[in-house]
């Protein structure tokens, strides 16, 4: 049986947080949702998720690297990347350009509205799905 993927959505806008969570209970409940209101606070909640991970980011965290972190938690998953999703107030060409180039899967415009949403969600299950198959032995 294939184990759902957990989002640990990190956002320090406690509202969206709570939002995000009531959207995946209701659309996606088959998802585990984690979220951290910084960086640190998501590191520490790491320890207690079980893979796949993938992330859903807020594009500017106050004083975070997000590529860094993202980076970070491969790293602690000893995982080449992590599956990213970015979140972002900006719609500016060279952000979402920016995001993409730095491996994002997706770029969502706040506020994320149903569609958006959607978006997430079906993109998670896809990756959810690839990331569970069973190799050519199999």
């Amino acid at each position: 049986m294939t184990r759902a993927a957990t989002v640990l959505h990190v956002d320090d806008d406690e509202a969206l947080r709570r939002l995000v969570e009531e959207m995946f209970k209701q659309e996606a409940p088959d998802l585990d949702y984690v979220s951290a209101g910084s960086t640190e606070a998501a590191l520490e909640a790491l320890s207690d998720i079980e893979p796949p991970i993938v992330l859903l980011l807020d594009r500017r965290l106050p004083a975070t690297d997000i590529w860094g972190f993202r980076d970070e938690v491969a790293g602690t998953l000893d995982r080449v990347s992590v599956p990213t999703f970015v979140l972002s107030g900006s719609e500016h060409p060279d952000d979402v350009a920016e995001a993409y180039a730095k491996g994002a899967v997706a770029y969502l415009e706040k506020p994320v509205d149903a569609d958006g949403f959607g978006r997430i969600a079906s993109l998670i299950d896809r990756y959810t799905e690839v990331a569970t198959m069973p190799g050519p032995e199999a």
